[in-house]
């Protein structure tokens, strides 16, 4: 077996300036985009009488905790008392017992009725603050308050009652909780150092299933992509037909690879390429129809077309025989087989990330036989690259964000119910989820 260590990633920020540090190169360089709107207005959503945890998540976002310095340091972007609207929801105690989803319901009106009486005054980003309830569970307030709140346009940051409750992890916490509201509200933190990123792009496939946990059965299919150039800057989210059968979603598939290759070459831009990142989920019938219309265009407008299956595979272990651990360096790659490679996209030096589990290593698998090797260490090279570019949180997993990214969206989707989903489809709030990264 071959194998070799990509260089380190180096990210850029305000003004160009360069570091193989995301925290630290944000904080001495600034942003790489700073928001559109430098005076967002914000929504601290919270149960009537409970106050208190409202402030203490206000001030730690303005004035900083623990590492965290604060929005205005560390993104440039203004938090004053003037920007920040109270929305206590009435009617709901967090010691009292509800149903998640009439939970989310009293957040939802309490915050349409804000609005209302507010003259129409909509916040840029909610933050919803509620007790916590597992991400897994069917029907959670989580789920249902961003189900609730995307019918309506609503961007939200959801933040529990326990981790304000808790001094430590919560010190750790409020660096990741701006980050991630950050990037919602339209800000790019950072991007990959290279040239020519916004000529190559990458699109990320996935599928949701719709879900009914009263009936135990599936409701709908969905097929989304997720475009990004190679410096990991979102370029579109792309949300295809909602199906009620398994053949109507390939075609739906077909329809939204089609449709995003369309906008990815018609943006005005000169394009070299555009690569597919297929996730392990997808099945050979759902990889057949996106080679099919890779191959259905591509001669057209000299744009480079390409496929990879990229999956998280547990089974695989690298030992470097070199360090008494056996742990390999981030960025080392083994060619396993010819179509096969493994890449580690976190390594030895990276252990307080990934201290309870193993480190990430990715089977990498090109599904063109024509690809040269200069062409495949180049799709790797990316994919290591867009690994780094994870916006959840700085200590977050090193996964590529488009099949990250969209285990995300598939995960969120499955959990809305489905005539939520139907309402989004033809509703105003689509353009927002198409261009923004509401899923975080």
């Amino acid at each position: 077996m071959n194998s070799y260590t990509l260089d380190p990633v180096q990210f850029e920020f305000c003004d160009r300036q360069t570091s193989p540090d995301r925290f630290r190169g944000l904080q001495e360089f600034g942003p790489y985009v700073e928001l559109p709107n430098s005076t967002p207005c914000f929504g601290f959503v919270f149960p009537a009488g409970s106050a208190n945890y409202a402030n203490r998540l206000f001030l730690a976002l303005k004035n900083g905790i623990g590492y965290f310095r604060g929005l205005e340091n560390t993104f440039r972007c203004s938090l004053t008392k003037d920007q920040v609207f109270p929305i206590p929801v009435t009617g709901y105690s967090p010691s009292s017992t509800h149903d998640h989803a009439e939970i989310a319901k009293r957040y939802n009106d309490a915050i349409l009725s804000w609005c209302e009486s507010n003259g129409g005054l909509r916040p840029d980003l909610l933050y919803v603050i509620h007790p916590r309830t597992s991400t897994y569970e069917l029907r959670s307030t989580y789920y249902n308050c961003k189900a609730q709140l995307l019918r309506h346009g609503f961007i939200s940051q959801s933040v529990t009652l326990e981790l304000l409750n808790s001094e430590a992890q919560f010190r750790s916490a409020a660096a990741n909780l701006a980050l991630a509201s950050f990037v919602k509200l339209g800000g790019m933190p950072w991007v990959i150092r290279g040239t020519d990123m916004d000529r190559n792009l990458i699109l990320g496939v996935g599928r949701a299933y719709l879900y009914d946990p009263r009936a135990r059965s599936n409701t709908g299919y969905m097929a989304f992509t997720a475009c990004f150039s190679a410096g990991g800057s979102l370029k579109f989210i792309y949300l295809g037909e909602l199906v009620d059968s398994n053949g109507k979603y390939l075609e739906a598939l077909t329809k939204a690879v089609e449709c995003s290759i369309d906008r990815s070459t018609s943006d005005g831009q000169s394009i070299r390429s555009l690569t597919v990142h297929a996730p392990k989920e997808l099945r050979g019938d759902e990889m057949n129809a996106i080679r099919d219309v890779l191959e259905s265009n591509a001669k057209r407008d000299e744009v480079q077309l390409l496929a990879v299956k990229v999956t998280d595979e547990s089974q695989y272990f690298v030992v470097d025989n070199g360090i008494s651990h056996g742990i390999p360096p981030r960025g080392t790659v083994v060619q396993a087989t010819d179509r096969d490679f493994i890449l580690y996209t976190e390594g030895r030096d990276e252990s307080d990330r990934w201290r309870q589990r193993l480190p990430v290593a990715l089977r990498v698998t090109p599904q063109s036989d024509a690809l040269t090797g200069p062409q495949t260490r180049d799709i790797v090279k990316r994919i290591n690259d867009l690994s780094q570019m994870n916006c959840r949180g700085f200590n977050s997993r090193s996964d590529p964000i488009p099949t990250y990214y969209g285990s995300l969206i598939a995960k969120l989707l499955s959990h809305i119910p489905r005539s939520v989903v139907a309402d989004l489809q033809g509703h105003s709030s689509m353009n927002l989820l198409q261009e923004r990264m509401w899923f975080l």
